[in-house]
């Protein structure tokens, strides 16, 4: 697989699984993007949102967001071997462009040799600006038989009737946007708001940025049904990194599951 460059910087992925602590396994991994700088850069790596940056100074946010999802899609198609899925980010800039192309998705599947239900399209709430097109660009994905996370859901503002208009199968919640607060109490709160509007929508319930295990055990609690974080795995070029110590945290926490 030949090295994907983007204005001099090589571009790699990692990944960090996605774990469903009542059925003791890896259901997925997401996918984040790597820069190793040119020989004559001063510094070693680049930050990713530092290369974003100069996509969008350049006006090329949509080449740079292609690269990304070629390189997720070849690293983990050379790795896996169990069908796992594939959550990555998708931009605004992107979404428009593969609703009005979808093929072009179409092409990069056939290239990784991945089966469309294995690739989780992960959409931002807080990103798009445009919720009319958010909707249109989730009916796209599903209807060439992509999966749709929403990701970074605002929990004290969406409701079931937001989020089921848009028919995900995934909902995602960062915990550090909940770092706002210490309180306990309305943390769990909001895990349970959470699962609540999965389980109306019909979708599955995903926290991430678990750093603790308190934090596992307060989401799983509350009935979350997938955990993402430090806490299993750093993430890394390898699917399959950490494994021995990631299963020990499962086992840990089976005794907190409803």
């Amino acid at each position: 697989m030949s090295p994907l460059i983007y204005q001099g910087f090589t571009l790699s992925s990692s990944f960090q699984p996605i774990i469903n602590i009542r059925h003791q396994q890896v259901i997925g991994y997401e996918a984040f993007i790597r820069s190793k700088p040119p020989s004559n850069h001063q510094q070693s790596k680049a930050n990713p949102a530092a290369l974003f940056s100069l996509a969008t100074r350049l006006d090329q946010l949509v080449l740079l967001d292609q690269l990304c999802r070629i390189s997720h899609c070849q690293s983990f198609s050379a790795q896996d071997l169990s069908g796992n899925w594939l959550f990555f980010k998708q931009t605004e800039a992107l979404a428009r462009q593969d609703f009005s192309h979808s093929y072009l998705l179409d092409h990069l599947l056939k290239q990784s040799l991945l089966s469309p239900c294995q690739l989780i399209i992960e959409l931002s709430e807080k990103a798009f600006k445009d919720k009319g097109l958010l909707k249109e660009v989730a009916n796209t994905y599903k209807a060439i038989g992509l999966l749709v996370a929403l990701d970074d859901i605002e929990l004290s503002k969406t409701t079931a009737y937001h989020i089921e208009s848009i028919r995900p199968d995934i909902i995602k919640c960062d915990l550090r946007d909940l770092h706002r607060t210490e309180n306990q109490h309305h943390t769990s709160h909001l895990f349970t708001k959470l699962v609540a509007v999965a389980n109306e929508v019909g979708c599955l319930s995903v926290i991430r940025a678990v750093e603790t295990e308190k934090q596992a055990v307060l989401a799983l609690s509350s009935g979350i049904d997938l955990l993402q974080g430090n806490l299993f795995s750093l993430p890394s070029s390898s699917l399959y990194a950490g494994s021995t110590t990631l299963h020990q945290h499962i086992q840990q926490l089976q005794q907190y599951i409803l």
